[in-house]
């Protein structure tokens, strides 16, 4: 998709014409990754958890990707042979692009499998600490402890803001 601004700068102020031409610039880059997946490279700080610890080695993050139309962020993850302990009641992967999430939106879901095989959910956490999405168990327990045997595959879809300017 390319975007175009029809304004002829020809005779403009020269702060004018290097204002419109930074506008197209930034309107053109901002528009290329639109509605596009974009997929995030492995970085060990993007994995958490409330309580104990949950280890995502490189080799275990199958993809995590997210896509952003408007104000509204997708994102699906699959991450495999991931370790446990201490029975974490919450996974966390940070929210990536910049973006900040808005809170406690429950919009999305998790199949669990490996050590626990079954459903959970996905919602936002967002405060002056947090910018992540969470999951967890719909039991509200936390998720058993195991090494390189737990698997995660899912997906949410929630409102964002942008938090970085664009270059």
């Amino acid at each position: 998709m390319t975007l175009r601004i029809g304004v002829d700068a020809t005779g403009a102020d020269p702060a004018v014409r290097d204002l419109l031409e930074d506008l197209q610039s930034a309107l053109q880059q901002w528009s290329q990754g639109l509605g596009r997946w974009t997929d995030v490279a492995y970085v060990t700080s993007t994995y958490s958890s409330e309580i104990g610890t949950w280890t995502v080695e490189e080799g275990d993050q199958r993809y995590l990707r997210w896509m952003v139309i408007g104000d509204t962020m997708w994102i699906n993850f699959n991450v495999t042979q991931t370790t446990l302990a201490s029975t974490p009641p919450q996974l966390r992967i940070a929210v990536p692009g910049g973006y900040t999430a808005f809170p406690q939106e429950a919009t999305g879901f998790v199949f669990a499998s490996g050590t626990t095989a079954e459903l959970g959910v996905v919602l936002t956490l967002n405060d002056s600490l947090l910018n992540v999405i969470s999951i967890q168990r719909t039991a509200g327990t936390g998720w058993p402890n195991s090494t390189d045997a737990q698997n995660f595959r899912g997906s949410i879809c929630f409102q964002v803001y942008r938090t970085e300017v664009i270059p």
